[in-house]
């Protein structure tokens, strides 16, 4: 994805990918699924998925409740502008 090679902020990480957990969440974004801001680190989706949105984009997109990995860079840019549409 061209954006991603225009990105240079999102090339490097904390975390590996977890394709797993991209797939989730792109499940969650592409059914509307409400999200709600919970404070200025995380965010849950309705089911209770919790994700990190802060140090973004270094730690964001992980699962707030056990970090350790990230979503792609395309979910990752795909959850920022979701949450900046969607949340509360």
């Amino acid at each position: 994805m061209l954006k991603i090679l225009l990105t240079p902020s999102i090339w490097f990480r904390n975390y590996p990918i977890n394709l797993g957990w991209s797939h989730r969440l792109d499940t969650l974004m592409d059914n509307n699924i409400k999200i709600v801001l919970l404070d200025s680190y995380t965010a849950e989706f309705e089911d209770g998925t919790s994700i990190w949105i802060a140090n973004y984009p270094y730690a964001y997109g992980s699962n707030a409740k056990n970090a350790g990995y990230l979503p792609t860079r395309k979910t990752t840019l795909k959850l920022a502008e979701y949450i900046g549409l969607h949340a509360n």
